[in-house]
């Protein structure tokens, strides 16, 4: 859980944060402004800049915080599996998990994923100690990229409403069980 999540220990450049990430999820980040974010919080915009150094500050920050959310609710999903889940299981909870966060987030993840400018404002090895949390569920790195570029395609155009439907039902719930069969399948 990140501080910004624990009500106590939420410092003013927190709760601008969670302002931030409301303008995004709101207004996307073709829209996001950091004078909308200062009308939000009652402030005006140079106040702004005594917390963040500016529009990417900000950005990066929700990226960071983004990916921790993320993967604390991917580490809740499979730890709810319990010890005895079988490896089709374990991957089923974790795929859930992604497209529900993501679905429950769609920009944010189109901002964490999406935008590389961002990307080269993250704090050095952030994303890699987050994915550090859940990379044990998968044998191999390729096996995780595998998933995570699947995973990331369907959930896109799922985002993006792209998938198409057929007699009225989408195809993404079948799309999503071939990605779990095939991933599950493939453990060494």
């Amino acid at each position: 859980m990140s501080v910004i999540d624990r009500p106590a220990l939420r410092t003013r450049r927190d709760e601008l944060l969670l302002i931030a990430l409301a303008v995004l999820e709101r207004d996307g980040s073709e829209n996001f402004s950091v004078g909308e974010i200062a009308r939000q919080a009652g402030i005006k915009t140079p106040s702004l800049y005594k917390q963040f150094s500016g529009k990417a500050d900000i950005q990066a920050r929700l990226v960071e915080h983004g990916h921790t959310l993320a993967a604390a609710h991917f580490v809740q999903a499979l730890v709810a599996l319990g010890p005895d889940a079988t490896y089709r299981q374990q991957i089923e909870g974790f795929a859930f998990a992604y497209r529900g966060w993501g679905m429950d987030h769609p920009q944010l993840y189109r901002l964490m994923m999406d935008h590389d400018d961002v990307r080269s404002n993250l704090t050095p090895g952030f994303e890699q100690e987050t994915r550090g949390r859940y990379a044990g569920l998968f044998p191999t790195a390729d096996l995780a990229r595998s998933f995570w570029a699947w995973a990331h395609g369907l959930l896109s155009l799922e985002l993006a409403h792209r998938i198409p439907y057929d007699d009225g039902v989408s195809a993404a719930d079948g799309l999503w069980a071939k990605l779990i069969d095939v991933i599950s399948s493939q453990r060494a």
